[in-house]
């Protein structure tokens, strides 16, 4: 469970026993989006994007499969050669740890764990 600075909320689960199932959802007050895999990352499948609003309504559209983790080594070794910058900040790749390390310790020692801004 994530309790955000804003007062918002999240859960994020990670369940490995079962058949596979890759999916990142998303709830508002006005509906809510999900975006699910069909096959691993590394293997070739359509993503399916759904919104889903308040009033019942629903909208859904498919991507083709890209390779996310060789787009990333590619992007690596482009900002390695200086040819344009890495996607992401050192700010992002640092929280990203720090996330991580909250969500250990917090499993560690079965209590919330703030995160410093």
């Amino acid at each position: 469970m994530l309790r955000c600075r804003s007062g918002a909320t999240a859960f994020v689960s990670a369940i490995l026993e079962t058949p596979l199932y890759i999916a990142t959802r998303v709830f508002g007050s006005q509906g809510w989006a999900e975006i699910r895999n069909s096959t691993h990352p590394d293997t070739p499948g359509p993503a399916l994007v759904t919104l889903r609003f308040r009033d019942g309504t629903e909208e859904r559209e498919e991507f083709a499969f890209e390779d996310a983790v060789r787009l990333n080594i590619e992007a690596f070794a482009r900002a390695i050669l200086a040819e344009e910058p890495y996607p992401f900040s050192d700010v992002e790749k640092i929280a990203n740890v720090a996330i991580l390390e909250a969500i250990a310790r917090s499993v560690a020692e079965r209590r919330p764990v703030a995160i410093a801004p």
